[in-house]
Order: structure tokens, then sequence, then C-alpha cells
């Protein structure tokens, strides 16, 4: 199996105008052995303070917890490895926590199977050889959870946050067949659901939907493009007309200069990234 694997980020316009960095970040390849295709995607927050360095951080300690030889792929030890990896930098630069709020999304895969890992909020895309599966992830009033709370003892202050909402976290699903029908359906998780994450075990081969040909994650900037409805943003961003060299860049800036064009660009930094099966 051979993977094609490629990631893009670019600042939004919020950003621009307020003289802020991207705060958003992506990496994806392949592991050591070659056998192993990884992506991964985090956002900073806004409100947080250098978060561009903990995004950063937070996709480096996935990375680094990825790599770690394991005899079985389990989403909660690579979370707890990635934690670890994560107060290290921490504190060995002397950053403080709210440096660090960050999401994680990450995928790996080894052709057969994947496993998908969500804390905090994004978009995952699924493209099947007869449909495309779009997962939008949301925790209510843009108040997503970030690893860093976990490391920092924090849980508690975050679920009194949340303490009015029965599930303050949803997954919104997409289902677009080759005939252009959409299916929609909407899942609740509680705040302590959401706090651990939403993991995915799959199969490559799927029973209605034939084989997964690519996956994409997204940082919820795709949700941010003015005027114009997240599902269509994902299947704009992978509507690649080759898998060569840097695809996922050139269809990003493609799109985003269309998008500008027309006034509709993103408000907030955007980021994904992906892998492609080549058969």
């Amino acid at each position: 199996m051979n993977f094609l694997n490629d990631h893009s980020f670019q600042i939004g316009e919020q950003h621009l105008r307020q003289g802020k960095p991207c705060q958003d970040y992506a990496l994806s390849g392949t592991l050591s052995s070659n056998q192993e295709a990884f992506a991964i995607v985090s956002d900073g927050c806004s409100s947080g303070d250098k978060t561009d360095f903990g995004s950063r951080l937070v996709t480096i300690a996935t990375l680094r917890a990825l790599e770690e030889p394991r005899p079985q792929r389990l989403g909660v030890e690579i979370k707890a490895a990635r934690d670890a990896y994560l107060e290290s930098y921490r504190a060995s630069l002397h950053l403080n926590y709210q440096d660090l709020l960050a999401t994680s999304l990450f995928a790996i895969t080894n052709g057969d199977g994947v496993l998908i890992s969500i804390t905090g909020d994004g978009v995952i895309a699924l493209k099947y050889e007869h449909a495309l599966v779009i997962e939008i992830y949301k925790w209510q009033n843009n108040t997503p959870y970030y690893p860093i709370y976990r490391v920092s003892q924090l849980d508690n202050s975050f679920v009194e946050s949340h303490n009015n909402t029965l599930e303050p976290f949803t997954k919104k699903t997409f289902v677009m067949g080759s005939l252009d029908s959409v299916q929609r359906a909407t899942t609740g998780y509680t705040v302590t659901e959401g706090m651990k994450g939403v993991e995915q075990l799959l199969g490559r081969e799927h029973d209605e939907y034939g084989q997964l040909q690519t996956l994409a994650l997204f940082s919820d900037g795709a949700e941010q493009v003015v005027n114009v409805p997240t599902e269509t943003v994902v299947e704009n961003l992978l509507a690649f007309k080759s898998f060569s060299g840097q695809y996922a860049v050139r269809r990003m800036n493609r799109f985003l200069q269309e998008a500008r064009g027309t006034g509709r660009g993103p408000l907030d930094d955007i980021a994904y990234a992906v892998i492609h099966y080549e058969s």
C-alpha cells in the first residue's frame, strides 16, 4: 500500500486584520517504517496567549506519540503519550498553560484500517468510492476541550462551564452520495464524553459506500468561510485534480483565491491534512 499525504494551513481574515499569526497547524506523512500514514491537525485558541506555539507543540507531541512502538494502536495510549510530551515541552520552554490551548485531531492508518481521534472540535471527511461522509464536531459557545486542560488539572473548571447543557458537544454527519443526495444526522455527547474525546476505528471497506480512497482532517476554520456551508468547503478542498506533489497546498491556494475573489474568504485560520490511498 502506498500513501500520498499532504497538508496545508492558512491565516484567516480576522487574524490578518489584527496582525496576529496563524494559530492553526497541520502535518502529514508516513512513519519511519513507511507502513503507516498519519494526518494531524491542531487549532490554537484565539483568546489564548501564544497559541501559535501551542498548536505546533500539540502537533509535534502527537507525532512523537504516534512514532512510539506499540503492540496495539490504542487511542487512549497515544493520547496519554501526547499529553506527556506536551507537558515536557511546556516545562522546558517555560510556557504557561494559556499558550497551549489547542485542539488535537489525528488519524493513523496501515492501509487496512484507520484510527481517528478528536479532542476539541473540527471536521472529518471520508471519501469512499460511492459517497463522501463529512462529520462536523462542535462544542457549544465555541469553548472546546483542549488536551492541556487534563495536563493542567483544569477538568473540573471545564465541567462547571458546561453544567447547564445536557449535551454540549455534538457531531453532525452529512452523507453525500453519487446522486448528490445528502443525509443528515446529529449525535450529542455529554460533557464527560466530549472531554474523553471521540475515536473511530474503521476498516477501509464499507458495506454501502465501497472502499475508502481519501481521508482528511480539518480545523474548524472550514466552518467559517463566509456564505459557504461547511460541507461545500470540504467538497471543494477535496476536489484534487491530481495527487502529485503538494496537492493539498495547491487546492487550498486555489480555493482561497476563488473564495476571496467573491468576498467569501475564511474568517478564521484554516488547516487540513490529507491521506490518499494509492492502490
